[in-house]
């Protein structure tokens, strides 16, 4: 498009198509051009292009470019982010003409769902899909899935339909299956990384998808050579990766469908597996990896109701706790290879989790209470998510001795522990509902284990998580009383914030989840409620008479307004939707 307004303008487009030689040959300084360069460092390595002297070359285009008569020469390449950075670290040439080239990025994720529609609707409108078919697809909608999937690519569209497709079930099955899988689009990439790169991948695909700081990435890594771990971060970022601008920066996948890639890759290659299992340095990595093995769960899950439903309501949670990048992770079924591999190494995954166990303990040990800036850290207890997560693993295929560590792992969790900080509510209802369809998971662990997150009722949502998934009906008579207390501390905790907010329909909303979880223990909250919603209508009528004062004559809030105004205001509004 850009071609084509510079030609309708009176230029003359070149398009170099083998190396920027032909540039210097068509050069005509009596006449306004405009080159473009299309993939000018090679498709997927500057290897492609190097041997041709074809650096040194572009370099001296691009400054001859730049020291042409102003508005009469243009120069256009393109080039993938990972290759152009691979590029400027492998070639001075490359890098010195970076100062006359002005580079502007295009990334998938600054396309709104309109701009993908779009692409998908141009290359529907060239395909030889049947006419019968294309209603369908709009009958239907599943055009839908397409634009919204996470892993939406351009040059997916592009690779699955530039074949033609039979009838509109085999394109909608062809382009799920490249989206699910986006191998095609990854696979030339990865294989042209150096392999601290493909390590430093290894690594982080085995993180949660927030990613880790970047100076676990570097201790992790651990490259003999730091030139080179620096070199492989600045060819991965903004391509593979992406570390963030923060006082202590966070490395990450950049986004789903690199994860889907690289999981892909160590799921079909028993050897990848293995070396990424004998690599393991941090307690995170085995605990994503049983994750997306489905091996962390309940076997029977599916025939106990309340299991389903706490996996249900807890499964993002312990996957993510970023909630701008939530992934769903399959339970295991797509990751046949990695569970076959944990399988098989299953006594030596077991001592690893124990080892990496005991050393994120160690080190929250050593920090929780210290000061940092004046405060203390209270960093909470992370053993109850961890032995969450393992001990289903651990019961089917551990050693009496593993088990009988992990059993009394738990038990401690009944205690305070030496006055350690306690956890947070959700890893405490997630290990009680895990310990509660245990072999050692006797009723008394369970209360237990679920007292302890009593100290932690401030929040309404970690209220509301423990009581959707544990009914105080079913406690004892002791539980059901210290469960009430806690709830009842809550709610007068609630009562107290909103009597004094002005939001009154969101004082009620607070009021009737208090009254419908009062329910379930008949605890005496109606005067409370009263007052709460009482103090709500009083603010009400406050902002009601406050509104009618505003819009009387004489009042200071017209003096600057009028009729006109708010139909002008109206117009201009409604240029958005004209426009």
């Amino acid at each position: 498009m850009v071609l084509l307004a510079h030609w309708k303008e009176g230029w003359q487009v070149v398009q170099i198509s083998e190396d920027v030689k032909e540039g210097f040959d068509l050069w005509n300084p009596q006449q306004p051009q405009i080159f473009y360069y299309d993939d000018f460092l090679g498709q997927t390595d500057l290897a492609e292009t190097t041997g041709k002297n074809e650096d040194h070359r572009i370099a001296q285009f691009s400054d001859k470019v730049r020291r042409a008569a102003p508005g009469t020469k243009r120069f256009i390449l393109t080039t993938r982010e990972q290759i152009l950075r691979n590029a400027q670290e492998r070639s001075d040439r490359i890098r010195r003409a970076g100062a006359s080239l002005v580079p502007s990025e295009v990334k998938v994720e600054d396309y709104s769902d309109y701009n993908k529609a779009l692409i998908f609707y141009n290359h529907l409108y060239f395909s030889d899909l049947p006419p019968a078919d294309r209603k369908t697809l709009v009958d239907d909608r599943a055009y839908l899935d397409v634009i919204g999937h996470a892993n939406y690519s351009p040059r997916i569209l592009e690779q699955t339909l530039r074949y033609q497709s039979h009838d509109l079930d085999s394109l909608l099955s062809n382009l799920r299956s490249s989206l699910d899988d986006p191998s095609e689009l990854w696979a030339s990439s990865y294989n042209h990384l150096s392999p601290v790169g493909r390590r430093v991948l290894s690594i982080l695909v085995t993180h949660p998808p927030r990613g880790i700081s970047e100076r676990d990435l570097r201790k992790c890594v651990q490259a003999k050579e730091p030139h080179a771990y620096i070199q492989a971060l600045k060819v991965l970022e903004g391509t593979w990766l992406t570390i963030s601008n923060e006082s202590a920066q966070r490395a990450a996948l950049a986004n789903p469908s690199c994860r889907d890639f690289l999981l892909h890759k160590i799921n079909g290659s028993p050897a990848m597996a293995d070396a990424v299992l004998a690599d393991l340095q941090d307690i995170r990595q085995a605990l994503m990896l049983l994750r997306y093995s489905g091996l962390d769960r309940y076997r029977k899950s599916k025939q106990d109701g309340r299991m389903a439903k706490a996996w249900e309501k807890l499964e993002y949670m312990r996957i993510a706790r970023d909630r701008r990048d939530v992934m769903k992770v399959p339970s295991g079924v797509a990751n046949e290879g990695l569970r076959e591999a944990l399988l098989e190494n299953s006594a030596d995954f077991i001592a690893q989790i124990r080892r990496l166990y005991a050393e994120r303990v160690s080190v929250w040990k050593a920090t929780v209470g210290k000061k940092r800036n004046g405060y203390r850290v209270m960093t909470p207890d992370p053993r109850p998510e961890i032995l969450s997560t393992v001990m289903h693993f651990i019961s089917d295929h551990g050693a009496p001795d593993d088990i009988s560590w992990c059993r009394s792992e738990v038990g401690s969790q009944v205690s305070a522990d030496g006055g350690y900080p306690i956890a947070t509510v959700e890893s405490y209802v997630t290990l009680a509902a895990n310990v509660q369809v245990h072999p050692f998971g006797f009723e008394d662990l369970v209360q237990g284990i679920l007292k302890r997150s009593f100290e932690e009722f401030f929040d309404p949502s970690d209220v509301e998580l423990f009581f959707d998934i544990f009914d105080p009906a079913e406690f004892n008579d002791e539980m059901r009383n210290a469960a009430c207390a806690a709830f009842m501390t809550f709610a007068e905790s609630e009562f107290d914030h909103w009597c004094t907010e002005s939001d009154y329909q969101e004082s009620r909303n607070a009021a009737d989840f208090v009254e419908g979880v009062a329910e379930k223990f008949d605890a005496p909250v109606q005067s409370m409620l009263e007052a709460w919603r009482r103090s709500a209508d009083e603010r009400e009528a406050d902002e009601e008479e406050s509104q009618r004062f505003a819009e009387s004559p004489g009042s200071w809030a017209t003096g600057k307004s009028s009729a006109a105004d708010g139909g002008r205001i109206v117009d201009l509004f409604s240029t958005l939707v004209e426009d």
